[in-house]
């Protein structure tokens, strides 16, 4: 369409003489503004790989983001053994704020009744855990300057394996510059520890303590965490009633021994 135009005011001006050629000229440079105008206005974004849409910093938003997940992962694994496996449950029957220690321990047995987590438990609020995790290490990725990122909250699936537990993670990521913009969204870590196996050898302790609810059986404890290549320490409150166990396992999670850490009341 451009080009019919051009040789229409090229026809006109060799039939209307110099004196219209000043005002073909206007026209032409009209007609050009126009064009450019409407290429900028309505061409369709670019989306894909950082060649194609220009965007350098496609592959710094990559690795920062699977940094932080890789990050958020351990300590998801890390601070769910001081918790006993839980996550934001503050029911009153498993969870109790000591007097001394600020954190909250998860008595694992309580009135006769067991509350060790099931599997799907942990996993669930891992999950839920590393999501928060991540958000917080990514702080809405205010380090990046002179592009706009938009970030969707994460969804995250925690599967655990034996000692190995892996994070699936969908993230949907969107970074925009200059008209252009790609997308991320999947990610993954694996972090190895005994997050279960610990909580299955506490609960199997807490199987028997139902036999004597009225005491704690220091021998038994410490026959089920030897065989398991753990050491573990009591320490007993105030009331003689309840006691917090720690389970650790000579193994690096940030650069140290995993622990689990659990209570039992058996007053």
């Amino acid at each position: 369409m451009f080009i019919y135009y051009l040789g229409l005011i090229s026809t006109l001006m060799r039939i209307t003489g110099k004196k219209s050629q000043i005002a073909a000229f206007i026209i032409i440079g009209v007609i050009i503004l126009a064009a450019v105008w409407y290429f900028f206005s309505f061409r369709t974004p670019v989306i894909g790989t950082p060649a194609q849409t220009g965007i350098n910093e496609y592959g710094s938003v990559q690795e920062f983001t699977q940094k932080c997940v890789e990050s958020a992962a351990r300590r998801a694994v890390k601070e769910a053994g001081y918790e006993g496996g839980y996550y934001k449950n503050d029911t009153l029957s498993v969870y109790e704020r000591t007097s001394k220690l600020d954190f909250i321990i998860p008595l694992y047995f309580l009135n006769r009744t067991v509350f060790a987590p099931a599997k799907e438990t942990v996993e669930r609020q891992l999950g839920e855990r590393f999501n928060d995790d991540l958000v917080e290490c990514t702080d809405a990725f205010m380090s990046f300057k002179g592009i706009e990122i938009n970030e969707t909250f994460p969804s995250t699936n925690a599967t655990i394996d034996g000692d190995r537990i892996v994070f699936l993670v969908n993230y949907p990521i969107k970074i925009s510059k200059q008209g252009a913009y790609a997308e991320l969204d999947s990610f993954n870590a694996q972090v190895n520890a005994e997050l279960m196996p610990m909580i299955d050898a506490a609960g199997e302790y807490m199987g028997m303590q139902k036999d004597v609810p009225g005491s704690f059986m220091f021998s038994l404890m410490g026959e089920i965490a030897a065989r398991n290549n753990y050491t573990y320490t009591s320490v007993f409150f105030e009331d003689k009633k309840r006691v917090l166990i720690t389970f650790v396992k000579n193994e690096s999670v940030f650069g140290e021994p995993y622990q689990l850490w659990f209570g039992l009341d058996y007053g």
